[in-house]
C-alpha cells in the first residue's frame, strides 16, 4: 500500500524497448544505481518495464550503447494526472484543499481502538479516556501519554494496566483487567484470621497464630477463629502475623423465578437505514426525514472510519443507523420448560463458586399461577478464613 502511494506521488512510466540489443540493454541498466521493475515481454517480442519518471533520461547511455528503440507506453502518477487537468482550475484548487486538509489532520487523533476488554465495556474505557483528555479529535502535540495512563488507573479500579500508543492518526489502547485476588498483607504486619461466612469448622491448620475454634464448632461471619495476639506466662503481650487454613462446611443458596409468559421480538423483514457523515467531529445527516413509521423496532448503529492506511485515519467517518421493524409476540412457556430454564440459571450460579467444593444439593420447587420458583441450597466445603490487620 505504501509503495503504491509512493509510486503515485513520484510518478512512473511504462517503457517499451525493441531491437536485437534488448538483452544487452537490460544488462547495462541493471548495473546502474536506479531501479526498473516488472520486466516482461510484449506482443511484438520486445520488452516492457516500469521506471520512475525522473529516471527516464538516465536510460539514454544504455540506449545508445545497445542500439535499441525505446518509447513511453503509459504514464502514471500525480504529476501526469494534474497535467491532464492543468486548465481546470477548480479541480486543481479542490485537490490542493483536500491535500492541505489531509496534511493538517495528521496532527490530530481521529480514531481510538481499544483491546483487552472482557468484562469492562469498550465504551466505558473510551468515556474515561475522554475525561482524561484522550479522544478522537485531540491534537497530538503536547499530549502527555504517561500522565493520561496514570490518571486513568487512579480513576478506574477495574483496570490494572493500560498502554497507549499513537501511530499515525490512530490511538491504540491496550488494557488489562484486575482479577479478583485477595488483598495481600505484608508478612511483618500483625494480623488475625476471621470467618468469612457462617459454617461448621471441619479443620484448622494454624501455621502461625493461635486457633480459638476446633472441628465441630459453629461460627458465624465475622467471628475470630485464629488470633495473632499472644501473651506469655510472664504477661508479656506479642502480636503475630497469623497464617492458617480454616476449612468448614458451609451452605450457599440462590433462588430463581421464571414467568410463564414471555415476549419475543420477531423481525418482519422491513429495514430502514439512515446515513450520516462525521467530519472533524461535526455530524452531517444524509437524510431529510428523521421520522420512523414503524411502531416497534430495534436500533443498531455502526461507524466506518475512512483511512489511507491502517494507522492513518482521516477525520471523516460514515455512520449507519439501522431500524429493524419487529413484532412483539407474547408466548407462553410450559411448566416443564420454565423449570428447565430455572435449573439452567442455577447451574450458572454454581459454576461461579470458584474454589468451593460442592458436596450436595437440595432443591425446592414452587409452582405459582404465572411462574415457577426454584431454590437451591448447596452444601459446600471451603476455606472460610479471611485475614485482617490487628489495629
Amino acid at each position: 500500500m505504501l509503495k503504491s502511494i509512493q509510486r503515485f506521488l513520484i510518478g512512473t512510466l511504462t517503457v517499451s524497448v525493441r531491437g536485437s540489443g534488448s538483452e544487452r540493454f537490460l544488462n547495462t541498466v541493471n548495473k546502474e544505481k536506479f531501479k526498473i521493475w516488472d520486466v516482461r515481454k510484449d506482443d511484438s517480442d520486445g520488452l516492457k518495464f516500469e521506471i520512475y519518471r525522473h529516471n527516464f533520461k538516465r536510460l539514454r547511455p544504455a540506449v545508445l550503447k545497445s542500439h535499441v528503440n525505446i518509447h513511453i507506453v503509459k504514464r502514471y502518477g500525480l504529476f501526469h494526472s494534474l497535467r491532464n487537468y492543468r486548465h481546470r482550475y477548480g479541480i486543481i484548487a479542490g485537490m490542493l484543499i483536500i491535500s492541505a486538509g489531509v496534511y493538517a489532520s495528521s496532527f490530530f487523533i481521529w480514531d481510538v481502538r481499544v483491546s483487552g476488554c472482557e468484562t469492562v465495556s469498550v465504551q466505558e474505557i473510551l468515556t474515561l479516556l475522554s475525561e482524561n483528555g484522550f479522544y478522537a479529535g485531540k491534537a497530538k502535540r503536547g499530549l502527555d501519554v504517561k500522565e493520561i495512563e496514570n490518571s486513568f488507573l487512579k480513576n478506574n479500579d477495574k483496570i490494572s494496566w493500560i498502554s497507549i500508543n499513537i501511530k499515525g492518526t490512530t490511538g491504540y489502547v491496550e488494557v488489562r483487567e484486575k482479577g479478583e485476588t485477595p488483598e495481600l498483607i505484608d508478612s511483618k504486619q500483625p494480623c488475625s484470621i476471621y470467618a468469612a461466612r457462617d459454617g461448621v469448622i471441619a479443620s484448622v491448620d494454624a501455621y502461625m497464630g493461635y486457633s480459638l475454634v476446633g472441628p465441630g464448632d459453629t461460627v458465624t461471619a465475622g467471628d475470630l477463629v485464629v488470633t495473632g495476639n499472644y501473651t506469655d506466662k510472664y504477661g508479656q503481650e506479642y502480636k503475630l502475623h497469623s497464617y492458617a487454613k480454616v476449612m468448614a462446611y458451609t451452605t450457599h443458596s440462590s433462588e430463581v423465578t421464571v414467568p410463564f409468559e414471555t415476549t419475543e421480538h420477531v423481525h418482519t423483514g422491513r429495514v430502514k437505514n439512515k446515513y450520516s457523515l462525521k467530519l472533524f467531529g461535526l455530524n452531517i445527516p444524509l437524510y431529510f426525514n428523521s421520522k420512523i413509521i414503524y411502531n416497534n423496532y430495534d436500533v443498531t448503529k455502526s461507524q466506518k472510519q475512512l483511512r489511507i492506511t491502517d494507522s492513518l485515519a482521516l477525520p471523516l467517518s460514515i455512520n449507519k443507523t439501522t431500524y429493524t421493524e419487529v413484532d412483539i409476540c407474547k408466548t407462553m412457556k410450559s411448566e416443564q420448560t420454565a423449570l428447565q430454564d430455572a435449573y439452567e440459571q442455577l447451574r450458572d450460579f454454581e459454576y461461579d463458586l470458584v474454589g468451593i467444593m460442592v458436596l450436595g444439593r437440595e432443591y425446592e420447587e414452587t409452582v405459582n399461577e404465572d411462574s415457577v420458583t426454584v431454590k437451591v441450597i448447596l452444601n459446600c466445603y471451603e476455606d472460610i478464613g479471611i485475614t485482617k490487620i490487628i489495629e
